[in-house]
């Protein structure tokens, strides 16, 4: 599998008959992303389950120019958040004779995810007037 249209030279291009860019993901398919990397329920059939409060369309808006690799990352990191608050409080508590704090975890919130777009940039972004260039190109009709 090649990763990059610029690993392929001009001999192996006349061999392939059809040449296919897949753009990035448009809005509703954004939103549809995001809902199967974070449903309303993470293990639903797990003892400890992670719920989600989201707005999928005002993601999925903020999210233009993110590829789909982009996003499960991004979900990926906005699903550690509660868990690492978590992680603070075991840390942070004196355990007296084996005793472990209580404590619940907090559903998955807009908020989380639009912290991890502040600091998680789109791969794809920047390419994209090359990759256009490209099937302009190459295109198979």
């Amino acid at each position: 599998m090649i990763s990059s249209y610029r690993e392929l030279d001009h001999a192996m291009l006349r061999r392939l008959e059809k040449r296919i860019l897949v753009d990035l993901p448009t809005t509703e398919a954004r939103e549809k992303m995001i809902e199967f990397h974070l449903p309303l329920v993470l293990n639903p059939d797990c003892a400890l389950s992670i719920k989600t409060n989201l707005d999928y369309k005002q993601l999925a808006t903020k999210t233009e120019g993110y590829s789909g690799s982009d996003l499960k990352l991004v979900c990926k990191e906005a699903a550690m958040r509660p868990v690492r608050k978590i992680f603070d409080i075991l840390e942070s508590a004196e355990i007296e004779d084996e005793a472990i704090p209580e404590f619940t975890i907090d559903p998955i919130a807009t908020e989380d995810v639009e912290a991890v777009l502040k600091h998680t940039k789109p791969s794809a972004r920047m390419l994209q007037k090359k990759y256009m260039e490209w099937q302009k190109e190459y295109e198979s009709v």
